[in-house]
């Protein structure tokens, strides 16, 4: 079969938190939040990251949405498809 993987890299390379959310389209999409306690649903990254972080997303059809707890710099890169 003829099947792709699609991945994204993400870096945060801010002091802050940064929660991310992902969709295949932009009206499907939650609104993405870092809790203080608990989980909150959002994918949260660390600040002062060194590596990315490699997500599989599955689709070549993806949106991301996010926030920071502070001036953070977020860098999105496709990784690669197979």
């Amino acid at each position: 079969s003829n099947t792709r993987a699609y991945r994204v890299a993400l870096l945060n390379t801010g002091t802050g938190k940064a929660g991310v959310t992902f969709g295949t389209t932009s009206t499907n999409m939650d609104t993405p939040a870092i809790a203080t306690t608990g989980n909150s649903g959002s994918l949260v990254l660390p600040g002062n990251m060194i590596y990315p972080m490699i997500i599989d997303c599955g689709a070549p059809d993806l949106y991301i949405k996010a926030i920071s707890s502070g001036t953070n710099t977020l860098y999105v890169t496709l990784v690669a498809t197979e």
